[in-house]
């Protein structure tokens, strides 16, 4: 077991049981079995299998040598390098991005939200794309891979950008785009969301005179439009600044990677950028816990019914 396989096997514990918690509270808590709640679900679910298997693919080597065979072929593009780690890594990050695209279109066009999700059809959509990218983008990775019979021993094509310019571009584009765009998108997305709520917060200020008239009501039912509104106001806003700071977690995360893929560092550096990105997969739960006061209520909920 090396220094990676190490670090991997205490990441991989706390995704597992973090990502857990975060499903078994929103399927247990009604209240909490919202649109956003669904997408965060899935963000989870692709962080749990991502945890599951990071300290497996770190800590069971690829036999050397491989197989004879299509056996042999099989463990070599599937589990030496890599596939199933990078399909539920590159699920997460798409799937982070589908949630901010829910988030931006319930806050800056919430009557066309309420039209589009009507049907459910936008986030079962949505939710299905990021599936399906991930394993386009995992399976164009396979093609760098060769599988020598004679040897029984795979590595990387070599000379793939004399051999085949096209798919060499495509792979550099690929994992550019897949963290650029995401990244750029979620950016503007949460920028735009800032400038509509302090717009928001300015033009929905309770009157005084209407607060204090409705404060010394004897009914209780009656509350004013504008304290409501505020109430709406303060709940989307902490549900933002949960997103904003998983959002700068993640750029922490996978940064580093990104650069390692562009200068080409050696292996081990390489790999060690990995275990840091696949670190993303458990912090989400955490800050679920710490920032996201519907999650904390259904969290307790849970805790005090099991107790």
């Amino acid at each position: 077991m090396d220094v990676l396989g190490i670090i991997s096997i205490p990441i991989g514990i706390v995704g597992v049981i973090g990502n857990s918690i975060v499903c078994v509270v929103i399927w247990h808590d009604a209240n909490l079995r919202t649109l956003t709640n669904a997408f965060i679900v899935n963000q989870a679910v692709a962080d749990l299998l991502c945890s599951l298997v990071l300290p497996l693919q770190f800590n069971i080597p690829s036999p050397d040598p491989l197989p004879e065979g299509s056996y042999g072929e099989f463990i070599c593009k599937v589990w030496t390098f890599e596939y199933i780690l990078w399909l539920f890594l590159n699920t997460s990050t798409l799937g982070l991005a589908a949630l901010t695209l829910e988030r931006y279109l319930a806050i800056v066009f919430p009557f066309r939200y309420i039209a589009i999700t009507g049907t459910k059809c936008l986030p079962v959509t949505l939710i299905a794309v990021t599936w399906l990218l991930s394993v386009a983008s995992a399976t164009l990775t396979l093609s760098t891979v060769e599988f020598s019979a004679a040897h029984n021993h795979c590595d990387v094509s070599p000379d793939l950008e004399l051999r085949n310019p096209p798919l060499h571009a495509l792979l550099i584009v690929d994992s550019v785009v897949l963290f650029f765009l995401p990244a750029i998108l979620m950016l503007f997305a949460y920028v735009h969301i800032m400038l509509v709520l302090r717009r928001k917060a300015r033009s929905i200020q309770p009157m005084p005179s209407i607060t204090h008239q409705h404060s010394s009501s004897n009914d209780p039912e009656v509350q004013p439009q504008e304290m409501q509104n505020a109430s709406m106001l303060r709940a989307s806003k902490n549900v933002i600044k949960t997103l904003l700071l998983v959002f700068g977690v993640y750029i922490i995360c996978w940064l580093p990677n990104l650069i390692a893929f562009v200068v080409q560092f050696s292996d081990q550096v390489y790999q060690l950028t990995i275990v840091l990105g696949a670190a993303n997969s458990c912090a989400n739960p955490i800050i679920y816990a710490l920032k996201y006061k519907s999650f904390q209520a259904g969290l307790k909920k849970l805790f005090r019914r099991s107790h």
